[in-house]
């Protein structure tokens, strides 16, 4: 038994050092694919002991050392400066706002925008309103124009802090049900500024694209608070008003303090300071 324990001991301890030289020579033959010249190495520096008399042997030993050492020198400076370079990359800043997309920088910039993504069928309902505006709300702390896409909320009780407020826009998302717009796609707009004002900052609202429908009472007025609150009427809305007879899109611009509910995934918003800035740009374009 102590023969046999004897040998699996010495044939253990022989494996093991196989493995380890094994180990050597193979970090050894990744070594020396790394040539002198592809790290930057002078050939000269690297083989003047050949002009010394060293024998091949011990040139071969010393270009090995030098190699080796070099390629861990420069591995060790390139890790560096990867890491230097991750650590001064500035983070770029996350918006303020997280309904803003975009923020422009002058009117000229928000003009071109107008004129490719607007709306047609509200551009044009501006133009021949003789430039009046819808407005709403705004609470981005922001001082120029900006695309915005933010959240459908008629039918939150949070939006106006009044569940009769969120009832009734269910009823009328109800009733509504056919239509291209409702209460559970659309933001509301408004004709006053001043109104615009008690929800935020006033803005002028551009909605974007041409998959952006309208909506408003025939005889004026806010979709809420009206009336009772209790019974909605589908025969008093007019959805886009392109039918005969019916108040146009640009008659509703025109009157006062009237909620023109509309679609779409985003608006441009422009900052009421800049109104007339963007209503004298807007009569000098030929866009329509």
């Amino acid at each position: 038994l102590i023969m046999k324990f004897a040998t699996i001991l010495i044939f253990c301890a022989t494996t093991v050092n196989v493995a380890i030289v094994h180990s050597f020579t193979s970090t050894d033959a990744a070594l020396n694919q790394f040539k002198p010249h592809s790290l930057g190495i002078p050939t000269t520096a690297l083989y003047s002991s050949i002009t010394t008399g060293t024998s091949d042997s011990d040139t071969n030993t010393d270009a090995e050392r030098i190699s080796r050492r070099s390629f861990i020198l420069s591995s060790s400076i390139i890790a560096t400066a990867a890491a230097a370079s991750t650590q001064l990359t500035p983070r770029t800043p996350l918006p303020t706002d997280p309904a803003t997309i975009k923020t422009l920088s002058s009117i000229p910039e928000t003009l071109n925008l107008i004129e490719q993504s607007c709306n047609r069928r509200f551009l044009h309902a501006v133009v021949a309103s003789d430039y009046h505006f819808l407005y709403r709300g705004s609470n981005a702390a922001t001082d120029q124009p900006a695309i915005r896409s933010e959240a459908f909320d008629l039918l939150s009780p949070a939006t106006y802090d009044s569940p009769a407020a969120a009832s009734y826009f269910q009823k009328l998302d109800g009733v509504m049900t056919d239509d291209l717009v409702r209460p559970r796609d659309g933001h509301l707009g408004v004709t006053s500024v001043a109104t615009a004002g008690e929800w935020g900052a006033p803005v002028s609202v551009w909605p974007l694209g041409e998959e952006v429908h309208f909506a408003w009472f025939e005889s004026g007025g806010l979709f809420y608070p009206r009336g009772d609150g209790l019974s909605v009427d589908r025969r008093e809305i007019v959805v886009d008003g392109i039918n005969c007879g019916e108040v146009s899109l640009d008659d509703a611009l025109r009157m006062d303090n009237v909620e023109i509910m509309f679609s779409g995934d985003q608006f441009l918003a422009v900052p009421i300071a800049l109104e007339a800035e963007l209503r004298e740009a807007l009569k000098n374009a030929f866009i329509l």
